[in-house]
């Protein structure tokens, strides 16, 4: 039994830290690579232009999805209780 406990928590720790990084994040470091991607295959200016413009593409679905759900989902100062005040001291 004691041989399953550690490749079991290895297993837990590593899925863990895997998802530690943001969907937002995730998204637009996919960006990023498709962008690195398709320049290193861009042969003319127009190709490249062309690489720029559906980064710019993916960046925006990005903004408008992953991030912005994730902005919803974190509750906002204003969504706080203020703190009670502390109580005098005699």
């Amino acid at each position: 039994m004691k041989r399953l406990a550690l490749p079991a928590v290895l297993l837990l720790v590593s899925v863990s830290t895997g998802h530690a990084e943001s969907l937002c994040r995730q998204c637009f470091d996919a960006a990023k690579q498709e962008l690195k991607k398709c320049m290193e295959a861009a042969i003319s200016a127009e190709d490249k232009a062309t690489c720029h413009q559906k980064h710019d593409a993916k960046s925006t679905t990005c903004e408008e999805g992953e991030c912005k759900l994730e902005q919803a989902a974190k509750p906002s100062l204003k969504d706080k209780p203020a703190s009670e005040p502390l109580p005098e001291r005699k």
